[in-house]
């Protein structure tokens, strides 16, 4: 196809999309030639600021400068002072062209006061993570371990409705780090710029909080001058209902593929992305439901073409393999207004019960939103000798028991891990 001529309609786009996905055969017709019908171009939308909301809240970041041939990434803290539990039902986002991503972040509670002082203290100022030379400011990647992602976009404009009846929760006395990524290729200074609508549902209208889903693989070693495909599968131990899937990864990303895992429909494709720029939002209705067993599995292709060993990293140069998306599980709010949705803010291994105990204990952990865990019993040597759980696990509190009958007396210690970090507790049979 020669350079230069009108951009593909979408039913052009569509027939290539389903062509690829047919295997790309060489003869015969895998595609209904009516797509064609569809004569529409994409048209890229004017960066322009938004309204506010009649019901919500707006932020703007900018303009800001964004140096020559430099990532420029940074946190801006937004604190908000409402009292009760407010529910999103639409986001706008708009971002200026030259960005990489924007996200809006929510700060854990067993975030430690110093490090949370220390980010209010800076409401409203740039905090960048680099210095015009480059190097990363510890004091300002420190708070990122306690950071907990709400909502965020590739997208240069965004307008997404929740489905009916299902909202995003925002808990009462929670503000936002609002963090902007701006990629420069040029060799002249660009402005970065960035508006952003939350809009409120009533809370009687709420049958469902929407959760967050959030699968990061950080396992990444990608040799240089190879094409490199990572493959990672996560399994759920709860019902989920899962209405929207999209992925993130950086500029050495040639696709990125979600399957899924077990059941029916065990090993169909449902999500691929080309585009590690503006990967595609995928809108599930009616939602993809998964049992207990089944899964989702990630597949990720990688065009390493430096001379040096990329891993997983914060710059667009470095590489990420993350799949976000929404979902709701079975249990029904009956929200009033004034009252608050009981979910966990806050990952957290908590003391087992009983402790001492003979010959079973019942351990719980809370996880704000589902993501992959490990939980696994270790000896006084640091041996483990037990799993209790590895998987996908929903947002919530869960709880597993260990039966310790065929183990001897002493101390254990159980140990999770989720997000990147550790919990750990001890644990005395006595027999």
């Amino acid at each position: 196809m020669p350079l230069g001529g009108p951009a593909l309609t979408y039913g052009e786009l569509e027939l290539v999309r389903q062509w690829i996905l047919a295997g790309a055969p060489r003869q015969g017709q895998v595609v209904d030639p009516t797509v064609l019908t569809d004569t529409t171009r994409y048209v890229p939308q004017e960066f322009k600021a938004l309204q506010p909301p009649q019901n919500g809240v707006q932020f703007h970041l900018g303009p800001f400068p964004v140096q020559p041939n430099f990532d420029r990434e940074f946190f801006y803290y937004e604190p908000l002072n409402h009292s009760e539990d407010r529910f999103i039902k639409r986001m706008e986002m708009r971002l200026r062209p030259g960005s990489h991503h924007f996200i809006l972040y929510t700060y854990r509670d067993d975030t430690p006061y110093f490090i949370l002082n220390g980010v209010r203290t800076q409401a409203r100022t740039y905090r960048d993570i680099r210095d015009a030379n480059g190097n990363y400011i510890g004091a300002n990647l420190f708070p990122m371990q306690f950071q907990q992602f709400f909502a965020g976009t590739q997208w240069p404009a965004l307008d997404y409705h929740f489905p009916p009846g299902v909202a995003l929760r925002l808990p009462a006395g929670k503000g936002f780090d609002l963090n902007a990524h701006y990629a420069n290729r040029r060799d002249s200074e660009i402005e970065g710029e960035v508006y952003v609508n939350l809009h409120f549902a009533d809370p009687e209208e709420v049958e469902h909080i929407a959760e967050v889903l959030f699968l990061n693989n950080t396992d990444i070693a990608l040799p240089p001058k190879q094409i490199t495909t990572l493959t990672k599968t996560y399994t759920t131990h709860q019902r989920m209902h899962i209405f929207q899937l999209f992925s993130h990864a950086h500029e050495h990303m040639t696709e990125f593929r979600v399957e899924i895992v077990g059941g029916p429909r065990d090993g169909e494709l449902i999500y691929i992305a080309y585009d590690w720029e503006h990967p595609p939002i995928l809108e599930i209705d009616p939602p993809l439901t998964l049992e207990p067993g089944q899964g989702l599995r990630l597949i990720a292709t990688y065009n390493n073409w430096t001379d040096r060993t990329l891993r997983f990293g914060l710059l667009s140069s470095d590489e990420m393999m993350i799949l976000f998306g929404y979902y709701y599980t079975d249990s029904v709010t009956g929200l009033e207004s004034g009252e608050s949705a009981v979910v966990p803010d806050r990952f957290a291994l908590q003391p087992n019960f009983p402790n001492p105990f003979n010959p079973q204990t019942t351990i719980e952990f809370d996880l704000p939103v589902a993501t992959h865990i490990h939980l696994a019993i270790y000896d006084a040597a640091g041996r483990q000798v037990k799993v209790l759980a590895d998987g996908l696990f929903t947002a919530g509190r869960h709880r597993v028991v260990w039966n310790a009958r065929a183990y001897s007396s002493g101390v254990y210690f159980a140990r999770l891990t989720a997000a990147g970090r550790q919990w750990t507790r001890k644990l005395l049979l006595v027999r």
